[in-house]
């Protein structure tokens, strides 16, 4: 069992694992792992074949066929010559890039477990940055990680893509790297079923404390009259092409520290620190990366919150475990939700992580829902069935 700090705090935050009911108040309310597909040499052949097609299509009526094969050798030809080979490359890159966006495809690890891109993820700090670079890889990207004192790197993984060939390299300098996993959201709305309750007939609002609240979920509206007069910060970590969503970090965040005419939330005079890291994807509805909850869960730090709330799920992953590790080093207390999977649920992450405060849901009867996860890593059972909240507009 883990050491519960706040308890009261802990207790309070617990709220946010689970918003099973979708209630008014009358107010608008996935180390080592082989990847499925090897992009470059398919992209090249899709390319190539487009410009014969098009040329097919321009000259079937006027030549011969062994001119039209001269002409597409020679179109092929030109183009090749024209455009430096970088260029080339780059725009290979851009071509895959865009063939995954458009395809909307998550893609999976050798678990089966789904990943949002083929690229590594690698914590580093500035002299294992350069080992790095010194050791071949492709570095796609650099992001300095202020609160942990690190940099998250992503790295263009190697044909093989396995991670776990290339950990001997990466052991030399002492990096931890693993894929870019999906996290889903862990609440679930459902129709009301018997009497709906606000949070502090259960639980007593503590008005009086004065503290600093994260919560690491989708965006929230800020406009929503339950909120429109709470101190929230906002920071945008998902930036995708894709829509934000902000139903359940508004419900959440209403619970909390929601205030209006016949509703309180817990802490209403708390600050709350909200990192939007949820984004809509056509193929598993609302997720979010690792790569996200690491800069979130940074972001915490940097700005010193007290205690944040995970509402979300998913595997484990290697650099998220060495991040939630840096924050339970830096005293902030991580409160995730255990998981909605059924009570035979595997362990789910970052509730299952050993400094991590893991929090499943019971009714008023103090019964555990039906659906919420149980096993040895969890810490807390808290109300989380029927509750009142905001419903976002």
């Amino acid at each position: 069992m883990k050491t519960l700090k706040f308890k009261p705090l802990v207790l309070a935050l617990s709220v946010g694992m689970y918003t099973v009911v979708e209630t008014s108040t009358n107010a608008s309310p996935i180390v080592g792992a082989e990847l499925r597909i090897v992009l470059s040499e398919q992209y090249r052949s899709m390319i190539e074949e487009d410009v014969e097609e098009d040329v097919e299509e321009d000259v079937e009526d006027d030549v011969e066929d062994d001119v039209e094969d001269d002409v597409e050798d020679d179109v092929e030809d030109d183009v090749e010559d024209d455009i430096p080979m970088d260029t080339q490359d780059n725009l290979v890159d851009a071509f895959e890039d865009q063939i995954i966006m458009s395809l909307d495809e998550l893609l999976e690890d050798s678990d089966g477990e789904s990943t949002y891109s083929d690229d590594w993820l690698v914590l580093a700090d500035d002299e294992q940055l350069n080992a790095l670079e010194q050791q071949g890889y492709s570095i796609i990207s650099t992001e300095a990680l202020k609160g942990l004192g690190s940099n998250l790197v992503k790295l263009k993984a190697p044909s093989s893509f396995n991670i776990s060939k290339d950990n001997p390299s990466l052991a030399l300098i002492d990096s931890i790297a693993d894929v870019n996993h999906v996290y889903q959201l862990a609440g679930r709305f459902e129709p009301p079923n018997g009497t709906s309750f606000h949070y502090n007939q259960l639980l007593p609002a503590l008005s009086s404390q004065q503290l600093r609240l994260g919560m690491i979920d989708t965006s929230i509206s800020l406009e929503h009259e339950t909120l429109s007069g709470a101190n929230i910060k906002l920071h945008n970590v998902a930036k995708e092409q894709y829509s934000q969503v902000k139903d359940h970090g508004t419900a959440v965040a209403s619970i909390m520290i929601g205030q209006k005419d016949g509703f309180t939330g817990l802490l209403p005079t708390a600050q709350l620190w909200s990192a939007s890291v949820f984004f809509e994807h056509k193929q598993q509805a609302k997720i979010t990366t690792a790569e996200y909850l690491v800069k979130a869960i940074d972001w915490m730090i940097a700005e010193n919150v007290d205690v944040v709330n995970m509402s979300l799920a998913g595997p484990p992953n290697a650099v998220l475990e060495q991040t939630v590790q840096k924050a339970c080093d830096n005293n902030l207390i991580i409160v995730a939700a255990a998981g909605n999977q059924g009570p035979n649920s595997k362990p789910l992450y970052p509730a299952a992580y050993e400094c991590v405060l893991a929090v499943t849901a019971t009714d008023q009867k103090h019964k555990v829902y039906r659906r919420a996860a149980r096993g040895d890593h969890i810490d807390i059972a808290a109300f989380g069935v029927n509750l009142l909240h905001a419903n976002a507009t």
